[in-house]
């Protein structure tokens, strides 16, 4: 069998993302460290989850350094107000940012849980960002009670060939959705987490599911 280090450099090295980064792999029984440097937060990020795709794979560390030219935060800011213009679920005139040597700090209020994670992953797309801080608020529009939002979350968790649900658990307290339980891959575990997401009036997602 292909030794897992091995099959992780050649996750990376096909990917055209990541032909300008120099990341370096170490392994030891399924726990991952990356080193190295990468050239953006979305190479950061994206490699990340480009590791968890190779199976095998039980924890994952990146020490991966963002090493870019001084930023323009001027072109990062217009670059910023153009991307979320482009996107017609999300009310742009509630949210505000500044940049700053290539750090973006977001604040106002979004409706969803999801708004503000779509928000952040504009931000972080941007080539020489560095650093996203998302101070976002939710404030939904519509009110649901704790054991409605469980119960919806819940309902979708059970159509979804990812996970088996007996497996999970839902705690909603607060508009506060907590998920808790083993999923067998990194799949489930992003599929659970833009399940509780896009529900209706939930305020705030604590992923604490494990990957087995």
């Amino acid at each position: 069998m292909q030794r897992l280090r091995q099959r992780i450099l050649d996750e990376l090295s096909w990917d055209a993302r990541f032909e300008n980064a120099d990341i370096g792999v170490e392994e030891a029984d399924g726990q991952i460290h990356l080193f190295g440097k990468v050239h953006s937060l979305a190479q950061f990020e994206d490699a990340q989850l480009a590791v968890w795709r190779v199976s095998g794979v039980n924890a994952v560390k990146n020490d991966l350094v963002i090493a870019v030219a001084p930023s323009d935060d001027q072109l990062l800011w217009e670059a910023l107000k153009q991307a979320l213009k482009s996107e017609s679920e999300i009310d742009h005139s509630t949210i505000e940012y500044r940049v700053e040597d290539g750090v973006v700090e977001l604040r106002g209020i979004v409706g969803s849980v999801w708004q503000k994670q779509r928000v952040a992953e504009l931000a972080s797309s941007i080539g020489d960002v560095v650093v996203v801080e998302n101070r976002l608020q939710v404030v939904p529009g519509y009110r649901a009670g704790d054991r409605e939002i469980a119960r919806q979350i819940e309902m979708v968790l059970e159509m979804s060939a990812e996970m088996d649900e007996k497996a999970l658990t839902v705690e909603v307290n607060d508009a506060v959705v907590v998920l808790k339980g083993l999923v067998p891959h990194l799949n489930a575990y992003l599929a659970a987490q833009y399940a509780a997401a896009h529900v209706r009036g939930v305020k705030e997602v604590k992923n604490q599911l494990l990957i087995n």
